[in-house]
This record gives C-alpha cells, structure tokens and sequence, in this order.
C-alpha cells in the first residue's frame, strides 16, 4: 500500500469535485471513548490507526471519555492477559498517527498533562472539534 495516495493526478480531480482540499481527503478522526483494557475496542483503534497510517493517511487519534487511559503513562496490565497498549500507542504515534486526549476527560479521571504518555497531545474541545471537522472520514470506536 505504500505510495497510494501518491499525486497521479486523480487525488486532485477527486478533491475538486468534493469541493475540498486534496489533505482532508487523506484526513481521518478516529475518536475511542473506551478504556483501554477489558474488550477489544482499544486494541482495534490503535491498529487500525497504524494500518491507516502505513497507508500514508493523515490519522489522528482522538482520546475522549474512558478511551484517555490509554494515554497514560506506566500501564499496568500484570496479571490481565492483555497487551500492553502504551507501548503500542507509541508505536503508532512514531509511524504517523496524531493523539490526542481530552482535557476534560483526562480531569474527571483526575489525570494531568504530566500523567500521560509524551507523544500524547492535550487538547480542549475546541481543537477536538476542528480535527473532527477537518477530517473527510470519523470513526467513532463503539460509542457507549
């Protein structure tokens, strides 16, 4: 898949006829409102978040309500069969893929900035609403 949206002329047709620019075409919000351990929901965002962008997608990974756990530093899953995700976040954010955590949602699980994992950006509704409103395509990962 690498080189897929490379500019052969199409892509820029398409975003024409969309009315819109040639980048939001490529631009996906995936948004995960679930925590990240205890069902498969977080494991899935973060894969295909890496899927999408070693398919050169602009992706960006909007952590809100539960899902900003997985943002936070020194996961612990001894004992719970699962992978550890904090290094699997990373993973993705280092091949491409924005994060981004609530600020609000890190709050009401009484997180700051300085608990969640560096690549992880803070961000307040505002800048959640211009990614999602940016974005040709949102996936929102099994609402509660």
């Amino acid at each position: 898949m690498k080189g897929f949206f490379k500019d052969n002329g199409r892509n820029r047709h398409l975003a024409q006829y969309w009315g819109i620019g040639e980048r939001k075409m490529r631009r996906i919000a995936m948004i995960l409102r679930r925590s990240p351990y205890g069902d498969i929901n977080a494991p899935e965002a973060v894969r295909h978040a890496m899927g999408g962008a070693a398919a050169e997608l602009s992706i960006d990974l909007i952590l809100v309500n539960d899902g900003v756990l997985l943002a936070k530093k020194d996961h612990d899953d001894t004992g719970t069969g699962f992978t550890n995700l904090e290094s699997a976040l990373k993973d993705a954010i280092y091949i491409g893929v924005e994060g981004y955590a609530d600020k609000a949602s890190l709050s009401e699980h009484y997180l700051e900035s300085t608990d969640t994992a560096d690549v992880v950006r803070t961000a307040r509704a505002k800048k959640i609403k211009e990614l999602i409103q940016d974005a040709r395509i949102t996936l929102d990962i099994l609402k509660n």
